[in-house]
């Protein structure tokens, strides 16, 4: 018996308790729930998992909604759908072979996914599943190559892994002078430090539009302290959470202001270039001008 016909005899069986979509494969199914699968459906086409959910299986794909998506911080996500590879492995971590409906679950019940991870499935008195700890919340969608089981949580999602001076050190082609600058103005282990911080962060080429040395402007080290501090702001500030106008206050006890278009941002004359990037102590805001207030 194919894939299909096992399909129809299980939608036949239990029809009162299963949701059947004949004709449809996974990938067809989430296509036609987009208030449910938007980001889903995006996601399987850059990972470039088409192909597989559309013709291999049988597999129970346990698929995020989009509410569970968007419980993702925006960063993260948009970093994650931004890479390819990063993303196919989430994915394939939601996906085990074989056809697993709830009438035939019992609690208990291990599974290996593609992305070779466990999941381990248990089963309330109702008959309600969950997976990793994980509430199915749309069950038993039988199509033609396995079945899906809507979920209310992502599984996997890396988190920042490193700290933001950690972050620098690992950037160095693009970070070597603020690097540098923080060594020398001995704010490294601040940085290092528990935070929340929000850095704006000059690269090298924003180094070298500066009139002098870094060496020159050290010579005051208070000043030079003081100009370090300006890039750097208390608590975690996404490009989302700043208005047009905004007074910013910094470390250095002055404030900056915000110049937002759409979403090109620009603090004081420098422009954000790479915005958002979570770190464990923060986020960093790439930018291409080193910040010298006009108070100093």
């Amino acid at each position: 018996m194919n894939v299909t016909m096992r399909s129809l005899y299980v939608c036949a069986v239990f029809l009162s308790s299963l949701s059947c979509s004949f004709g449809a494969t996974i990938l067809e199914y989430l296509q036609s729930k987009p208030a449910n699968f938007t980001y889903a459906v995006q996601a399987i086409k850059i990972a470039n998992l088409t192909n597989e959910l559309q013709s291999g299986g049988p597999f129970t794909a346990f698929i995020p909604t989009d509410a569970a998506f968007q419980k993702i911080p925006a960063p993260i996500l948009q970093q994650l759908l931004n890479d390819q590879t990063a993303i196919r492995s989430l994915l394939l971590k939601h996906v085990t072979n074989g056809a697993l409906i709830s009438p035939f679950i019992k609690s208990g019940d291990k599974e290996v996914s593609l992305g070779g991870t466990n999941l381990t499935l248990t089963k309330n008195g109702a008959g309600a599943v969950s997976v990793n700890g994980v509430k199915v919340i749309l069950p038993d969608v039988i199509v033609s190559n396995g079945v899906v089981q809507g979920i209310d949580f992502v599984f996997n999602v890396p988190a920042a892994s490193v700290n933001m001076v950690e972050y620098l050190l690992k950037n160095q082609d693009q970070f070597k002078d603020l690097t540098a600058a923080l060594t020398l103005g001995g704010l490294l282990s601040t940085l290092e430090g528990p935070g929340p911080f929000t850095l704006f962060a000059p690269t090298d080429a924003a180094f070298t539009t500066l009139s002098t040395s870094l060496q020159s402007l050290a010579s005051d080290m208070n000043l030079f302290k003081n100009i370090l501090k300006y890039h750097v702001v208390s608590g975690s500030t996404y490009a989302a959470d700043l208005k047009d106008g905004q007074k910013v206050t910094t470390l250095a006890g002055s404030a900056f202001t915000v110049m937002k278009a759409g979403t090109s941002v620009t603090i004081d004359h420098a422009h954000v270039t790479q915005p958002d990037i979570p770190v464990l102590n923060g986020v960093i805001h790439v930018i291409d001008g080193v910040l010298v207030p006009s108070t100093f």
